[in-house]
């Protein structure tokens, strides 16, 4: 039987109203149809190229048998053969840990660093820097090797008693850290004059940057040796005596293809105010870092000196405390070696707001045991081992 079928399409399990379509029998012959030809341009005044054609009728169409019965159709949905039910325990559930360590080396083990070689655990696998890289195993970068950093800053920060904020989006920061001796360089741009002088206190934005790549004592390890370049570190900072509250929160997004370190940082609250040409001494300070599975904290008191055009000079302190979270391998030995806590020390602090609107801060890291030990015997903690900037130094 010849005839179009017309179907309803819609999301109900039934089907209704569903009837054969009706089309008159075809001619025994086709209309002629004529072929246009360019030379002759258009015809009957109509668009050109194309033909109107004949108006045929047919007689109507009356089906055999009279009108067709249609049933509807109720919609089974497909069932799985062996339906099965999982039941997943709570204790089951590690969101702290790496997804890929669910597996082994054979399966798994390209996610591990170029430089790294994928070990297999009773539970899973791990993946470790080779002799002469260190990092995590999944982030490992060459002993000795000066580190990039670049990154973007963002936030809204009020100044003093100021009802505005200043805001800023997407300025650049840049670090550059010499590895064997612990010195970092911070650079952020497009910072206004209004806001500027007032951030020289806060050279502790730049220094979760010194503690990934600080020197070690040995024995100790810094923070990319430990965790790698993919965390994340919230910090509070509370202002003496004005009580004025800073969030700052920045994101490590591991080493791009450029063997940079990426990162964004986040600034929101309120910092006491630094008058504009004013100068800011920053003392040395240590901060002790407690560490555990996928959580290190740390805290300490930082005191500064401001030092006004006119001489004048005024002692102020902020408190900062920080945790840093991340994902760690939770097969094997893998934190075996971790001290529980780590002592960081910094020195040689600078901070300098220029007039081109740049924000540098520049300092001396070095990570040891919280109990002093003998860091100025040996020549490789203290810094001056007298090295070339691209070796690292053994004691």
């Amino acid at each position: 039987m010849q005839g179009v079928w017309v179907y309803e399409i819609g999301t109900s399990p039934y089907f209704t109203n569903v009837a054969p379509g009706e089309v008159p029998h075809l001619p025994t012959e086709a209309p002629s149809l004529e072929v246009f030809d360019p030379e002759e341009g258009e015809i009957d005044g109509g668009s050109p190229g194309f033909d109107r054609g004949q108006q045929v009728e047919y007689p109507t169409y009356e089906p055999e048998g009279g009108q067709i019965q249609v049933y509807p159709v109720q919609y089974q949905p497909n069932q799985p053969g062996n339906p099965e039910v999982v039941v997943v325990e709570d204790t089951d559930i590690n969101v702290d840990v790496f997804s890929y360590n669910l597996g082994t080396c054979a399966s798994s083990g390209n996610k591990c660093s170029q430089f790294a070689d994928c070990k297999d655990y009773s539970s899973g696998y791990c993946c470790h820097c080779r002799p002469g890289f260190y990092g995590n195993g999944i982030q490992c970068t060459a002993e000795g090797k000066p580190q990039r950093t670049n990154g973007k800053l963002h936030g809204k920060v009020y100044v003093g008693s100021s009802p505005s904020p200043v805001e800023f989006t997407g300025n650049d920061l840049h670090s550059y850290v010499v590895v064997n001796e612990g010195r970092s360089y911070v650079a952020i741009s497009e910072i206004p004059s209004s806001l500027g002088p007032s951030l020289q206190p806060l050279a502790a934005v730049g220094s979760v940057i010194g503690w990934a790549f600080a020197l070690e004592q040995p024995g100790f390890k810094n923070g990319f040796s430990i965790i790698g370049g993919e965390f994340t570190l919230r910090a509070e900072v509370t202002f003496q005596p004005g009580n004025e509250r800073l969030t700052i929160r920045q994101e490590f997004k591991g080493i791009d293809e450029h063997d940079h370190l990426v990162m964004s940082t986040t600034m929101d609250g309120r910092i006491p105010e630094v008058p504009y040409g004013s100068t800011v001494t920053i003392g040395p300070y240590s901060e002790i870092y407690q560490y555990s599975n996928n959580l290190i904290t740390s805290s300490s008191s930082r005191d500064y000196v401001v030092n006004s055009p006119d001489g004048s000079t005024e002692t102020r302190t902020y408190q900062w405390r920080q945790t840093i979270t991340f994902q760690s391998c939770q097969h094997g030995d893998s934190w075996g070696d971790v001290k529980p806590t780590q002592l960081l020390s910094v020195d040689n602090v600078l901070a300098m707001y220029d007039p081109n609107e740049v924000m540098r801060f520049t300092m001396t890291n070095k990570i040891g045991d919280v109990n002093g030990g003998e860091p100025e015997e040996n020549p490789c903690f203290t810094g001056r081992h007298g090295c070339d900037t691209n070796a690292i130094c053994r004691p």
